[in-house]
């Protein structure tokens, strides 16, 4: 299934949500000049979305099976965009703020993403390759940078960050491995490479 919504003005809610049998999540208020994007293929795909505010776009691609995604965006030129291959894959991006960037790949099976933002241009990214990978990220305050890659299976990375102009870089080759990394303060950057 293909559904593009391309919102130049503002909607009712009844009519939008009539309109797509999709589970959105529906506010009264919807703005002007936000762009969603779905697209799946394969069988029992779920996607949610809901975006307030002005020019906010969402890329949403699914290819498998039993795929659940989420996204959630508030605020004004904020961009989402989640793909992904295989099965029974779980991934969920929120994004509070203006000009936040969140990227969410996974390509295998029962993997799952969760990635928050709060704030004003921050940006993230979250790759899976494998099975039963499991990434969250929480990042609260402005200009902050997350990029985590997983490869291989059964990997799990938790991270946090709070404040301004930090930034994280994970990577995770193999099986099994256990990452967690807490980080406050301004003006840091951390990067880890685990095998």
């Amino acid at each position: 299934m293909t559904l593009k919504y391309d919102i130049k003005i503002a909607l009712r809610p009844a009519a939008f949500c009539v309109a797509f049998a999709l589970s959105l999540a529906c506010a009264p208020a919807i703005a002007e000049s936000n762009l969603a994007y779905i697209e799946q293929v394969g069988n029992d795909n779920s996607a949610s979305i809901e975006q307030r505010g002005d020019n906010n776009e969402i890329l949403l691609l699914q290819n498998g099976n039993g795929n659940t995604a989420g996204v959630f965006q508030s605020g004004g030129d904020n961009y989402a965009n989640i793909q992904q291959n295989g099965e029974l894959n779980l991934a969920v991006i929120s994004q509070i703020g203006d000009a936040n960037i969140a990227y969410q790949r996974q390509d295998g099976s029962n993997n799952q993403a969760f990635l928050a933002q709060n704030g004003n241009q921050n940006y993230a990214v979250q790759a899976q390759t494998g099975n039963g990978n499991f990434a969250s990220l929480v990042q609260t305050g402005d200009n902050l940078r997350s990029t985590d890659v997983q490869n291989g299976n059964n990997n799990t990375i938790i991270k946090t960050q709070t404040g301004s102009n930090l930034e994280h870089n994970v990577t995770q080759t193999g099986n099994n491995l256990y990452l967690e990394v807490h980080q406050t303060g301004s003006n840091q950057s951390v990067t880890i490479d685990q095998h």
